[in-house]
């Protein structure tokens, strides 16, 4: 592992690969699937950005709520 890859790069990796899956566009699935490891299975890599999408659009919605303080 390169250790000059930061939590920001990963970061930023994780949620170019939600988007992605988010977006469901057919050529979009077709770079999902060619990034795919060939030790990780079909339906473990569907799992993976099923969660990564989940993820990144749950703390989207978090962040945009608006507070609801007391006047």
């Amino acid at each position: 592992m390169d250790a000059a890859i930061d939590a920001k790069q990963t970061e930023r990796v994780l949620s170019y690969l939600a988007r992605l899956r988010h977006r469901r566009d057919q050529g979009e699935m077709d770079v999902l699937e060619s990034l795919r490891p060939t030790w990780l299975g079909m339906d473990a890599w569907d799992m993976v950005l099923e969660d990564l999408e989940t993820q990144r659009y749950k703390e989207r919605a978090r962040v945009r709520l608006p507070s609801t303080g007391d006047p």
